[in-house]
């Protein structure tokens, strides 16, 4: 793979004016990070797309429809909004955790970039093994994986068949020209997660302060109606508020630490292993989860995270703690009788 660190050594300057004068004339819909030099890598797992744009909701369509391509709900991408349209590259996660600090230069040609060419095109990119093909018209994009030979005949006819638009090969010099664009990691399941259980600590909190507030209204009315007993029915009133309040308080909010901080340490665990979570919920106090285990990973260490083996998959295992494992056996035996 083309490296870009020995040839930015010699153009700093020049490439430092590039990227100033790229940031000046960004597009504030285009959601991208610049980054120092870094390493070029083509992922085996790169895919990318095109979707009809819905004001404010960019950044979900893209992940929805790179999440169904790569099969995966933790992806590193990047899009843009350009003529009505969400474009997007997308690779699953696991493959940049060889690569963290990587780019792929296809991405700088995505419609709405700054160094992107207006109109169709067909870009090639990779080395003497491996390569891709990204091929654009006006609504829609494809990515092609195969051999430099193969992909350079494809790209040819593609080029033919969109009326003879611009056929572009990534050379070594031409990657000197680029600005790098960081990946962005996301997992919306997850972010989704985090928000509805702040949204629930919120909702308790205000409910406990409900309750604090129709205490104290109860209170001052006793007060009216007891003048020859104000001083100890005042202080009975405030003892019993803040037991209330405190027990409300540790009922309403503890199990609900509890619930978050088991689920982040269920959430890591599968990602050490290099997995994800598939199901997590919560019904009648019983906790039922369901998770995708790469079929490397030992019995001993799916035990270790409170988990059994359902069923085996070609993509992998699935991983299901006790509840899920007697919900499903209820399940069988309910359909038997």
């Amino acid at each position: 793979m083309w490296g870009l660190d020995g040839f930015l050594q010699q153009k700093t300057h020049s490439q430092e004016t590039s990227l100033a004068v790229g940031e000046a004339s960004l597009p504030k819909e285009i959601s991208l990070t610049t980054i120092e030099a870094r390493e070029a890598f083509l992922p085996a797992g790169l895919t990318g797309g095109c979707c009809p744009y819905v004001d404010g909701e960019a950044e979900v369509i893209a992940w929805h429809a790179a999440a169904e391509a790569c099969d995966s709900e933790r992806l590193h991408l990047v899009w843009t909004v350009y003529e009505s349209h969400v474009w997007y590259l997308a690779v699953p996660s696991a493959d940049l955790s060889s690569h963290p600090d990587s780019w792929c230069p296809l991405v700088a040609f995505l419609p709405g970039m700054p160094q992107a060419s207006e109109g169709a095109g067909t870009y090639i990119y990779g080395d003497v093994e491996t390569s891709a093909l990204m091929a654009l018209s006006s609504n829609s994009l494809t990515i092609h994986r195969g051999t430099p030979a193969v992909l350079k005949a494809k790209a040819e006819k593609v080029s033919r068949e969109l009326g003879g638009v611009p056929l572009v090969e990534l050379t070594e010099e031409r990657l000197l020209q680029l600005r790098p664009v960081a990946w962005k990691s996301l997992s919306l399941i997850e972010d989704t997660s985090r928000r509805w259980l702040t949204r629930m600590a919120i909702f308790c909190g205000l409910g406990v302060a409900t309750v604090a507030l129709g205490i104290s209204l109860l209170a001052g009315s006793a007060l009216l109606f007891s003048q020859r007993e104000l001083a100890e029915t005042k202080e009975n009133t405030r003892k019993l508020s803040q037991e209330l309040l405190l027990n409300a308080h540790n009922a309403a909010i503890n199990p609900l630490r509890n619930q978050v901080a088991d689920f982040v340490d269920l959430n890591q665990s599968l990602v050490n292993l290099g997995s994800w979570l598939k199901r997590y919920e919560i019904k009648a106090g019983k906790l039922r989860w369901v998770a995708m285990v790469p079929l490397s990973v030992t019995a001993d260490r799916i035990r270790a995270i409170g988990g059994y083996v359902l069923e085996i998959t070609p993509e992998g295992a699935i991983v299901g703690n006790q509840g899920e494992v007697e919900a499903r056996e209820k399940e069988r035996q309910g359909s038997k009788s």
